[in-house]
C-alpha cells in the first residue's frame, strides 16, 4: 500500500520565498554598496614602476634606484621588491594611486624621479640588474651617485 507524501503547509512556502527574497534583496543592496564607494570615493590603485638607473655603492650590496612615480597623488611611491638569483637582481618598484578608481579622478601626466635604497642579501658582483616592471630589460648601472641623480 502507497502512502502519500503530506504536503508542505502553505505557510512553509511563503516563509521559504520571504526569506529569499530578503537574502536577495541583501546581497543587491551590498553589491550597489560597493559600487558606489568604488565611484564615489574610490579604491587606491598598485601598479608596477620603471627603474631607469641604479647604482651600486662601494660595499657592492647597496644599490641606489631611481625610478618613474607620478606627480604627487597620482602614483606615490609604495615599496621596491628585489628578487636575486645567480646570474641576475630584479628590481620592481611599486607606485600607488590613492582613490585611483573614482569615477572623477583625473592625474596629471607628470613623472617624478624617486631615489631609494635597497640592500642585496649578496653583493652584486657581476650580475645583471633588470627591471621587474618590463621583464628582460636591463637596467643601466650608473657610475656613482652623482651621476644617477643627474640622470646622465
Amino acid at each position: 500500500m502507497a502512502t502519500a507524501i503530506p504536503r508542505q503547509p502553505q505557510e512553509h512556502h511563503r516563509r521559504v520565498r520571504a526569506m529569499t527574497l530578503w537574502l536577495l534583496g541583501t546581497v543587491l543592496l551590498v553589491v550597489a554598496g560597493f559600487i558606489t564607494y568604488y565611484l564615489a570615493v574610490g579604491f587606491d590603485v598598485r601598479e608596477q614602476s620603471t627603474v631607469q638607473a641604479v647604482t651600486v655603492m662601494p660595499n657592492d650590496r647597496d644599490l641606489v634606484v631611481r625610478s618613474v612615480a607620478g606627480s604627487p597623488g597620482c602614483g606615490d611611491p609604495d615599496g621596491i621588491e628585489v628578487n636575486e638569483t645567480a646570474e641576475q637582481v630584479e628590481v620592481l618598484t611599486w607606485v600607488v594611486t590613492p582613490q585611483g578608481t573614482r569615477w572623477d579622478f583625473e592625474c596629471q601626466d607628470t613623472a617624478t624621479t624617486v631615489i631609494d635604497t635597497v640592500r642585496l642579501s649578496a653583493p652584486l658582483g657581476e650580475r645583471t640588474v633588470i627591471d621587474g616592471a618590463h621583464p628582460g630589460a636591463e637596467v643601466e648601472i650608473a657610475g656613482s651617485l652623482t651621476e644617477l641623480i643627474d640622470g646622465h
